[in-house]
């Protein structure tokens, strides 16, 4: 995306990871723990509803109505220290989210979940760009569903190499702009 981007003279993408499919895969990766006996043999925790919130919390920031409800479903240890780190006002949301996040990522979890957490934590900017940049969705479930809904499968695995992107592109570009010659 970058190196085509650049020959349509834009200089800066963010790349934001979906949201919904991060708690998708850590909805997984609870599950498949609370199915290990291991699990239970190490004494780790079966109920993982807390850190499933905490973690909705994290994403969910920005939204007055999704941060009050995922707050209220934690245990009232938790909505105190969480309170505190969203009503300070000296750091931006994704501060908050972050502080927020290392609170229980810190944590001892099943192999699965805190390969998931890992994974999050490694990707933290390309998750959390939304806070920065309002024009970014959080997740991508809205151009997921118009794309299948509406392209054929050919057209969708036209976009998975750089060329047909770019050629993709440069028609719409053309289309709006009838002036545009490409950059070789």
């Amino acid at each position: 995306m970058k190196e085509v981007a650049r020959k349509f003279g834009i200089d800066k993408i963010l790349h934001q990871l979906c949201t919904f499919h991060a708690l998708k895969n850590l909805s997984k990766a609870i599950s498949k723990s609370v199915k290990t006996i291991k699990n239970r043999e190490l004494g780790l925790p079966t109920d993982y509803t807390d850190l499933k919130n905490s973690i909705r919390l994290v994403f969910n920031l920005d939204n007055e109505k999704m941060k009050e409800k995922y707050l209220n479903r934690l245990p009232d240890g938790h909505q105190k220290r969480f309170s505190e780190i969203i009503q300070n006002e000296n750091k931006s949301l994704k501060q908050k989210a972050r502080t927020i996040f290392e609170y229980f990522s810190q944590r001892h979890y099943h192999k699965h979940i805190s390969h998931q957490i890992k994974w999050i934590d490694r990707n933290w900017d390309k998750f959390t760009n939304f806070y920065e940049a309002s024009d970014v969705p959080k997740t991508n479930n809205a151009v997921e569903q118009h794309f299948s809904n509406t392209n054929p499968e050919l057209v969708k695995r036209s976009f998975k190499n750089k060329d047909s992107l770019e050629n993709h592109l440069f028609a719409i570009a053309s289309y709006h702009n009838k002036n545009l010659s490409l950059k070789t």
